[in-house]
């Protein structure tokens, strides 16, 4: 980590006047050379400011940003619920926007810097990568949901291998052997946790393990037909059930198997994580796993009012509630 003794001692003044003309203090004396030297050398050493000072310095807003993949996708609407209620239980106004507009820290520590938020509750999108992730929030008072990061402490997720373990465990309770996983993406930590229950299941019930019933490309829509593609023409015995990982790419799965004409649940059984008010309105209605997202949108403005008062918080699984099975006409019994 660059200091503002490094910079100092490189260019040739004291620590106070590159603090100074860092911070662009209008009582700066300093000759446009000076300013001209500081500034490159900050910028060659790759100096960044530390933001969490500067905010505990300026005037808080008393605002959070909440940046997520897409506003529009009704998975979120529960998140959002619960940190606006602990927000407004806190004195906090919300302000949100989608992740994919924010493509480096320096546009989140401006957005501190300049007053609007205080800081962030953070999901980044599906093809983020961990170091673009890590470069984002190293800088500013955040906290990750559906997301983590080694040796950053201070995110929130659910019990996603539980769920995924239950989802399993009920469709082999209804008569099922051959269950076929429809997975994220293989960087995604919940579609690492959410495999993980998947097997956890399977190996619980002596039921051998088929790759070739796992696929690993995504919650899009449109990434779960080219899942359903690989299901049914690339195993000898195709599966006779389905576990979804995420509800999005269970109604692209829905849509899917009708152009092919698998019915819905007599050829397939499918059941999907995350329960949202589509799943009461597609052809059938699926069943589901609902997730505690409202008590996780609480969680996670707890966490980022501790960081925000100085402290450290530690990373989170909200497990309270439980996942909860909701039936509904997409799962059907064999025998």
């Amino acid at each position: 980590m660059v200091r503002l003794r490094d910079i100092a001692e490189r260019a040739g003044v004291s620590i106070g006047q590159v603090s100074r003309i860092l911070n662009n203090d209008p009582n700066a004396r300093a000759a446009a050379a000076t300013k001209d030297t500081v500034l490159r050398v900050a910028a060659e050493l790759g100096y960044q400011p530390n933001v969490v000072a500067r905010a505990l310095r300026a005037a808080k807003s008393d605002t959070i940003g909440v940046l997520v993949p897409d506003i529009t996708n009704p998975l979120f609407s529960g998140l959002l619920e619960g940190i606006e209620e602990e927000a407004e239980r806190r004195g906090y106004t919300v302000l949100l926007g989608r992740s994919e507009q924010v493509r480096s820290s320096g546009q989140l520590a401006r957005m501190i810097e300049r007053g609007r938020v205080d800081g962030f509750i953070l999901q980044a999108t599906d093809d983020t990568s961990l170091d673009a992730l890590s470069r984002l929030v190293s800088h500013v008072p955040s906290v990750l949901v559906h997301g983590r990061l080694d040796g950053r402490p201070g995110s929130v997720m659910m019990d996603d291998a539980g769920a995924a373990r239950l989802a399993t465990e009920t469709l082999i309770s209804r008569g099922h052997r051959r269950i076929a996983l429809v997975g994220g993406l293989p960087d995604m930590i919940t579609a690492r946790r959410r495999e993980d229950g998947y097997l956890a299941a399977l190996r619980g019930h002596r039921l051998p393990v088929d790759q070739g019933l796992i696929t690993h490309l995504g919650y899009a829509l449109d990434s779960s037909a080219a899942a359903l593609a690989l299901l049914v023409s690339g195993t000898a015995e195709p599966p006779t059930a389905v576990v979804v990982a995420n509800v999005n790419a269970a109604i692209g799965l829905l849509t899917a198997a009708q152009e092919r004409g698998i019915r819905v649940p007599d050829d397939l059984s499918v059941i999907t994580i995350h329960d949202s008010w589509i799943c009461d309105h597609s052809s059938p209605p699926l069943t589901a796993l609902r997730m505690p997202v409202e008590a996780m949108g609480r969680a996670a403005v707890r966490l980022l009012h501790e960081r925000l008062a100085g402290g450290q918080p530690a990373d989170l699984d909200v497990t309270d509630p439980p996942a909860r099975l909701i039936e509904r006409k997409s799962v059907r019994a064999l025998g």
